[in-house]
């Protein structure tokens, strides 16, 4: 079949100019708008491997501000041991605290001093009564208002049949003072870690 006779030559060129024009069109819309999409995708990855870098430094921000929170609590849990040579004030002051809280101290007996060469060490016998909601309480209290001290065993027996009597406890704490008695003046050190 001849296109001459199908289509005048006016077709013809029309025709050809209008293939032009669509090889035009495609090379100058449809490829560039193409390079545009895979410019924009190119984008988006680049971006979402930044927001996964940005997350990870973000955890390891927090990691390491949690770690600077947790060595701050270790300085300051630093304690600066007093003087042996404080332990009758020491001993006047767990009574005391047990007052406070409701706890009556019956007895509180020092044992025989152990040397170290970092700190001596006092251990302290503590037996009294309180009402048992009160032991609790008063075993925090010790912890807290005596940092250089460390309850090393207690035992609390009360009576199941007698709700409203008071149970009795006896309390086993070391005491950590200066080493060498008059030495090394405000000494800080910091006692033990507690056993589990």
């Amino acid at each position: 079949m001849n296109l001459a006779r199908l289509f005048s030559p006016l077709d013809l060129v029309a025709l050809g100019i209008l293939g032009v024009l669509t090889l035009g069109a495609h090379a100058g819309i449809f490829e560039p708008a193409r390079r545009a999409s895979a410019e924009v995708q190119r984008q988006r990855e680049a971006l979402d491997e930044r927001r996964r870098t940005l997350e990870e430094r973000s955890a390891e921000v927090r990691r390491t501000r949690e770690r600077v929170q947790r060595l701050r609590a270790d300085l300051d849990a630093r304690v600066t041991l007093e003087p042996a040579s404080g332990i009758s004030s020491r001993l006047a002051a767990i009574p005391e605290l047990g007052a406070e809280l409701g706890v009556l101290v019956r007895d509180v007996a020092p044992r025989p001093a152990q040397a170290g060469a970092r700190f001596t060490t006092i251990p302290i016998v503590v037996g009294g009564e309180c009402p048992p909601t009160s032991f609790t309480p008063f075993l925090a209290a010790l912890r807290k208002k005596f940092p250089d001290m460390e309850i090393t065993s207690f035992g609390v027996g009360a009576r199941p049949e007698s709700p409203d009597e008071p149970a009795r406890f006896t309390i086993e704490m070391a005491w950590y003072t200066r080493a060498g008695g008059a030495g090394r003046e405000g000494a800080t050190t910091r006692p033990p870690a507690p056993t589990p």
